[in-house]
């Protein structure tokens, strides 16, 4: 039987199960480095970590985020200005 549970934080996830599951012990998807990436954040992202159990271990997990965006900023130079001024 699979159950899932969603953490609003990796300190919530004991870290030798979420290591337990990470393929080849990358450091891009470890524990240390989540915790270290929500620890440095200064933006206001919120974090959720999905983890999938069978039978009360951890086979699956993934690290989802969600983010403000203001999408002007992905425009060129001179459209960005033009943004600015139609904001105002």
């Amino acid at each position: 039987m699979y159950t899932t549970k969603i953490f609003n934080s990796i300190q919530n996830v004991p870290a030798d199960q979420w290591d337990a599951v990470s393929s080849n012990k990358a450091v891009v998807r470890s524990h240390a480095y989540f915790a270290a990436v929500e620890d440095s954040s200064d933006s206001d992202a919120d974090y959720f970590y999905p983890v999938i159990y069978r039978n009360g271990q951890p086979v699956a997990h993934s690290c989802v985020y969600v983010i403000s965006t203001d999408f002007s900023q992905m425009l060129p130079r001179f459209l960005q200005s033009m943004v600015l001024k139609l904001r105002k």
